[in-house]
């Protein structure tokens, strides 16, 4: 008999920290699945990162329709897929949706929900310093895709506030290590 598997999912709003806290852990042996560049496998387009402005807002369009649209669970098996092909501790970090985590715990995978949570003006701060402006950001919020994160604030099992410098966020992922890596193999 095969072990469930267990995994961390760390979510929060755009610019928190989550792939900053992904790539920690990843550094530490973990396997980190971004959600945002499975969807952008699944759509053939580029990693939203790479994308200029306009190219990012075409993404999201078409990323709300794939986790919205007459398939939603398209995302969930195709996650579902990678976690269950990986033999060291997992990560996916970006899941918007609750379903999602859902469909996972419903394919026998246990699910640690890690909320990063940031305050709005260090989120803006953080988006502007990576090339983007406060108002991009402020339209980055209103897409629909992005209510979706609201949703798992009260789902995590663990909140982590990520408003101080690197070093506190590494903390984190170190504590996370200690406490998970075990557990996610």
């Amino acid at each position: 008999m095969s072990k469930t598997p267990s995994i961390l999912c760390i979510c929060g709003k755009p610019a928190s920290g989550k792939t900053t806290l992904a790539g920690m852990l990843g550094n530490m042996g973990w396997s980190v699945i971004e959600t945002s560049d499975v969807i952008a496998d699944m759509l053939g387009t580029q990693k939203v990162r790479t994308l200029v402005p306009a190219e990012q807002i075409r993404y999201r369009q078409m990323a709300l329709g794939l986790i919205s649209g007459p398939r939603p669970q398209s995302l969930s098996l195709e996650l579902i897929s990678r976690i269950l092909t990986t033999k060291q501790p997992t990560l996916v970090s970006g899941v918007r949706r609750l379903s999602t985590l859902e469909d996972m715990r419903d394919a026998g995978i246990t699910t640690v929900v890690v909320f990063v949570d940031t305050l709005h003006h260090t989120c803006v701060d953080r988006f502007v310093a990576r090339g983007g402006s406060a108002r991009a950001y402020q339209e980055l919020i209103r897409n629909p895709i992005e209510r979706y994160w609201v949703r798992l604030h009260d789902h995590a099992n663990h909140h982590f506030n990520n408003d101080a410098d690197l070093s506190a966020l590494k903390e984190v992922a170190t504590l996370l290590q200690k406490k998970y890596s075990q557990l996610c193999l």
